[in-house]
């Protein structure tokens, strides 16, 4: 009897112990399931997030560009402006008569806004350091070039068509995304802002303030050199690049014409 109370007292231990660790098994694989599902539901909680901050990235970007095209039509309305604003009272003498003479004259002729705007999609479209020494290259021999006509040093020869040359080659260069080497670059702009900056020089108005008058038509310059690169990196950003290329062979095409005209 006492032996079959003993195996009857195991038997009964074993089953508990087998249902615990069946128990135990049950809810360890409860817990994995629930752990799945919440690493799936956080995975899929973090794919709409990304998406939904893509679409938000996206419509940021849109917007974007939609103020910077509007920020550069207003820069542009603004540069073509201020000559007709400062020419409003023609018969003010003195400096702000030769600031507004030197302003106007880049703006007044085609050949000077497509060469200048030109230095500046080129310079934006070789990037890096060009992006600024190209057009500082241009502004600061031309201020030389300047000098030089207003001190009525000399006479610099073929002037205009080296100016309508200047359109043609500029083009060229943008049409063809021409990447020479910065020296190189600064220097052809260089030759041709010394005609660009004699022609101002030597064209100004006999009652101008030279000083003023080299300021405004400096100044000009610099807004169009602006305006050449800002259309060049808003190409960039749209991915448009190959529109400043046909923007190049427009410029060639109307330096052919120039050229032709002298």
């Amino acid at each position: 009897m006492a032996k079959n109370n003993i195996w009857e007292a195991i038997a009964k231990i074993g089953e508990v112990a087998g249902g615990g660790l069946v128990t135990l098994v049950d809810m360890k694989s409860e817990f994995e399931a629930a752990r799945q599902t919440n690493r799936l539901m956080k995975n899929d909680e973090r794919r709409i997030g990304l998406a939904l901050w893509r679409e938000r990235r996206a419509g940021c970007g849109r917007l974007g560009r939609i103020i910077c095209s509007q920020r550069w039509a207003v820069w542009a309305g603004a540069i073509l402006l201020m000559p007709m604003l400062a020419q409003a009272h023609p018969g003010i003498p003195g400096h702000t008569h030769g600031f507004a003479n030197g302003l106007a004259h880049p703006l007044t002729g085609l050949d000077h806004i497509l060469a200048m705007t030109a230095v500046g999609l080129w310079a934006a479209q070789r990037g890096g350091r060009a992006l600024w020494m190209v057009p500082l290259a241009f502004v600061s021999v031309m201020s030389i070039g300047g000098a030089l006509g207003m001190a009525g040093l000399g006479q610099l020869p073929w002037t205009e068509q080296a100016i309508a040359a200047s359109v043609f080659t500029l083009g060229i260069l943008i049409a063809t995304a021409a990447r020479w080497s910065l020296p190189s670059s600064m220097t052809v702009v260089g030759l041709f802002a010394s005609f660009h900056g004699y022609a101002h020089g030597a064209e100004m108005p006999a009652t101008a303030s030279g000083l003023a008058y080299g300021v405004g038509f400096i100044m000009a310059t610099a807004m169009l050199h602006l305006f050449g690169i800002g259309i060049g990196l808003a190409a960039q950003r749209m991915n448009s690049i190959k529109l400043v290329r046909v923007a190049g062979i427009a410029i060639a095409a109307c330096g052919i014409y120039l050229c032709l005209a002298v």
